[in-house]
């Protein structure tokens, strides 16, 4: 059970990390952002790549705060079963 919660721990730091690097990536790349704007949609109009430039900056770090920060958490965890007495 312990190695799951650790795996799940992992996942989640790869996650956040894989997360912040895309939202990097926005930042840099002109043509990721027009192509992931073209896709989508903010508040039901199409979105613009300064738009989504914008949120990833928001969204990245933030992404990046909770998911490592339960990933290290899981990590860390310790799991204590009580005595059957």
């Amino acid at each position: 059970m312990i190695r799951g919660i650790r795996a799940l721990g992992a996942l989640l730091v790869l996650l956040g990390l894989v997360i912040a690097a895309t939202c990097v990536a926005l930042q840099f790349d002109g043509g990721l952002a027009r192509s992931l704007a073209a896709n989508s949609t903010c508040n039901y109009e199409p979105c613009t790549p300064e738009q989504l430039a914008s949120m990833a900056l928001y969204v990245g770090p933030i992404c990046f705060l909770v998911l490592g920060g339960f990933g290290l958490a899981m990590l860390k965890a310790r799991i204590v079963m009580p005595d059957a007495s």
